[in-house]
C-alpha cells in the first residue's frame, strides 16, 4: 500500500474573504499548489499576483473602478408599474462585469451620472472637470 500526498487548498479572497469552494458540491483535491492556483485563475476568474488573490467579483469590481462599467444598451423604460406594491418603481440596468445596478434613468444620463461612483472612467471624469472649468468662469464651482 503506497501513500499518495494530497494537498488541500482553501483559498480566501483578500478583498472580501470569499471562500471559493462554498458554492461547490465537494472540496476539490489538487496535485500541487500550482495546480490549485491555475484552476482558481483559469476556471474561476480569480486574479492572483505576488501581493494577493482576489475572487472573480472583487476582480470585476476593481476592473470597473479602473475602466468603467460595461453596460448593455437597454430598451427598458425607466419606470415600471409594480402590481404587488401598487406603485411605480424604477427599472435597473446591470453591469455585465461586476453586476452593479443603477436605475435606467440614471444610466441614460438623467440625474447627474458623473456623481454615480464608477459610472465614468477616470479619463471621462477628467474631461468633464476640464469642460466644467471652461464653461464656468469661477473655476468650475457653482456660486
Amino acid at each position: 500500500m503506497g501513500l499518495h500526498r494530497i494537498i488541500r487548498v482553501r483559498a480566501l479572497c483578500d478583498g472580501c474573504a470569499h471562500d471559493w469552494i462554498a458554492h461547490l458540491d465537494s472540496e476539490p483535491v489538487f496535485e500541487s499548489q500550482q495546480a490549485a492556483l491555475a484552476e482558481l485563475a483559469g476556471l474561476y476568474g480569480w486574479s492572483i499576483t505576488e501581493s494577493g488573490m482576489w475572487c472573480d467579483q472583487c476582480t470585476a469590481e476593481h476592473a470597473c473602478a479602473e475602466q468603467g462599467h460595461q453596460w448593455d444598451r437597454t430598451e427598458e423604460p425607466p419606470w415600471r408599474y409594480d402590481p404587488v406594491r401598487e406603485e411605480w418603481a424604477p427599472n435597473y440596468q446591470v453591469c455585465n462585469r461586476c453586476a452593479y445596478e443603477i436605475p435606467v434613468a440614471l444610466a441614460r444620463g438623467v440625474g447627474h451620472p458623473e456623481r454615480q461612483p464608477g459610472l465614468l472612467t477616470p479619463d471621462e471624469q477628467a474631461a468633464l472637470a476640464v469642460l466644467q472649468c471652461q464653461l464656468t468662469p469661477h473655476g468650475g464651482e457653482p456660486r
